[in-house]
C-alpha cells in the first residue's frame, strides 16, 4: 500500500514525518546492505531479472482507497516471497523497486511522495524480513516446517508498519485520527491481506522446486486482484448511490441545497470534539449523509409548503426517518447507520417522534445529529421563514437543552461555534429579483396620435 496525495503543500508535521521516515529507510537499508557484503552474498542476475518482472506485474494494477490518495496492490504476495527467499536487504530493495515502479506509472509524482514511498517500503519489507529472520526462518535447506512461525509473525509485522505510515502519513496531513484513517480505508484490506500472505509462501516454495513453476502464481495473483477490485468498486458504488442520491433530494428544493452535506460536517466535528470511537464518527457520517433520504417518500407538496402542516401533514412528515432507516438497514455497509437515521428526530424530553424515546435511550449518534440538523434548518432560509442569525440560532439550541436536545450534546458544538473551530455555512436562498417597473409612458408609448377626421357624406 502507497501514499499518492494531490496536494500542492503539506503541514510542517507532515514533512517532519517525511524526513523521519526516510532517515529511517536510509539508515536500515545502510545496514542492512553492510551485512550482505560481509556475509558474502552472491548475485544471480537471472533471480533478480525474474522476480523484478514480478513486482513490475505486481505493482502494475493499483486499486484505489477512498481516502487520502492511498491505493493497494497485489504486490504483498510478491513482496512475501522475496522476504522468505531472499532475507531483509534484497527485501528492501525490491521495495525501492516497487516504489519506483509505481510512481513512474502514476506520472508526475512529486519528489516527496516518491521518497516517502520508497522509505515507508524499505522499512515495511526490512522490518518484516529482519523478524523472519530473527526468529529462524530459512527455506534453503530445512524445509518448511521451521518457518511456519516465523511467518505467521512477520505477516502481521508487514501489515502493521505498513498501515501504521500510511496512516500516519495521512492523519498529519488531513489533521485526523490515524485511526479514523485505517477504518476508512485498511479495514477493508484485511481479507485482501489474509489471502495476498499464504500465497506470497506457496510462490516462494515453487520458486525452489522450478523457477518457472512461479508464473502458474500470476493466475491466482490476477484473480486475487480481480476480487478485490470488484469488491471496493462495489463498496465504492454504494456509497456514491447514496451520496448522489441525498444530494439529488436535497437539489430538488432549493431550500434544501446542500443540507446533508452540512449536517454530515457539523456532525463529524462534534462527534469528533466528544471524543467518540472512530467507529462512531464514521457510522455517524454515513447517517449523516442518509438522515433525511425517507423524505423521498414524502409528497413533494408538504415539503415545500409555506405556512403551518395541517395535523394529516405533520403525521406524513412524521414518517421520514422510519421510511429513511429501512433505506439505510438494506444497505450492507450503511447497516449501523439505520438506528441513527431513526431516531434523529427524537427529543431529550421524550416528545419527539417515531418512538418517543428519552435522554440516554436516544443513541448518541441520533442526538448528535438532532442538535445539529436543527441548527442547520434555523441558520438557512425555509419555506415559511427566512434564516436565523447564527447567534440567535445558537440562544434557541441553549433555550432548547434538556427539553429537545442533549444539554451535553448542545454544549459541545456552541463551544465550537463561538470558538471558530466549526465554520458556520448556512443556506441563503436567492429569490429572482422582480422586474423593474417600467414608466407608464415608456411601456405604454404613449405620444400624441394624429387622427383621421371622420366625414359623413
Amino acid at each position: 500500500m502507497k501514499i499518492s496525495r494531490r496536494a500542492s503543500s503539506l503541514p510542517l508535521l507532515s514533512w517532519i514525518f517525511i524526513v523521519l521516515v526516510v532517515s529511517g529507510a536510509i539508515i536500515m537499508l545502510g545496514y542492512l546492505i553492510r551485512d550482505l557484503i560481509r556475509d558474502g552474498w552472491t548475485i544471480n542476475w537471472w533471480d533478480l531479472i525474474i522476480w523484478a518482472f514480478l513486482v513490475i506485474i505486481a505493482e502494475k494494477f493499483v486499486i484505489s482507497l477512498p481516502r487520502g490518495g492511498a491505493f493497494v496492490t497485489v504486490g504483498a504476495a510478491v513482496d512475501f516471497a522475496i522476504i522468505v527467499l531472499f532475507g531483509p536487504a534484497i527485501a528492501a530493495l525490491f521495495g525501492l523497486l516497487g516504489a519506483l515502479v509505481n510512481s513512474w506509472l502514476a506520472r508526475k509524482v512529486p519528489f516527496y511522495k516518491l521518497l516517502f514511498n520508497m522509505g515507508q517500503y524499505v522499512l515495511t519489507l526490512g522490518t518484516a524480513a529482519i523478524v523472519f529472520r530473527a526468529l529462524g526462518g530459512d527455506i534453503s535447506d530445512s524445509g518448511i516446517g521451521s518457518s511456519i512461525l516465523p511467518f505467521l509473525v512477520c505477516v502481521p509485522v508487514y501489515f502493521f508498519v505498513n498501515n501504521a505510515l500510511i496512516c500516519l502519513i495521512i492523519a498529519f496531513t488531513e489533521k485526523i485520527s490515524p485511526i479514523r484513517v485505517w477504518l476508512v480505508n485498511f479495514r477493508w484490506t484485511v481479507g485482501h491481506d489474509l489471502i495476498l500472505a499464504p500465497l506470497g509462501l506457496v510462490v516462494a516454495l515453487l520458486y525452489k522446486v522450478s523457477i518457472w513453476s512461479i508464473f502458474v502464481f500470476l493466475a491466482p495473483l490476477a484473480l486475487a486482484r480481480y476480487v478485490y477490485k470488484l469488491y471496493m468498486d462495489l463498496r465504492g458504488a454504494y456509497f456514491d448511490s447514496i451520496a448522489a442520491l441525498a444530494s439529488a433530494l436535497d437539489a430538488s428544493d432549493p431550500y434544501t441545497k446542500g443540507h446533508s452535506d452540512r449536517v454530515t460536517k457539523y456532525a463529524v466535528q462534534t462527534a469528533r470534539a466528544m471524543k467518540s470511537s472512530e467507529r462512531e464518527i464514521e457510522t455517524i457520517e454515513f447517517a449523516g449523509r442518509l438522515h433525511d433520504i425517507g423524505k423521498i417518500g414524502i409528497d413533494r407538496s408538504i415539503l415545500r409548503k409555506r405556512s403551518k402542516l395541517n395535523d394529516r401533514e405533520w403525521s406524513e412528515m412524521q414518517k421520514h426517518p422510519v421510511m429513511g432507516s429501512e433505506i439505510a438497514g438494506k444497505l450492507k455497509f450503511m447497516k449501523e447507520a439505520e438506528d441513527y437515521v431513526n431516531y434523529h428526530h427524537e427529543r431529550y424530553d421524550g416528545k419527539g417522534y417515531p418512538k418517543g424515546l428519552k435522554g440516554e435511550e436516544i443513541p448518541v449518534g441520533a442526538r448528535i445529529l438532532g442538535v445539529v440538523d436543527a441548527f442547520d434548518a434555523m441558520t438557512s432560509d425555509r419555506p415559511y421563514r427566512p434564516a436565523l442569525a447564527i447567534e440567535e440560532a445558537v440562544r434557541e439550541l441553549e433555550r432548547g437543552a434538556g427539553q429537545q436536545f442533549d444539554p451535553i450534546v448542545v454544549d459541545v458544538f456552541v463551544k465550537l461555534i463561538r470558538n471558530g473551530e466549526l465554520k458556520v455555512e448556512g443556506h441563503k436562498v436567492k429569490e429572482p429579483e422582480p422586474k423593474p417597473q417600467q414608466n407608464s409612458k415608456q411601456e405604454l408609448d404613449l405620444k400624441p396620435v394624429k387622427r383621421t377626421p371622420q366625414f359623413s357624406k
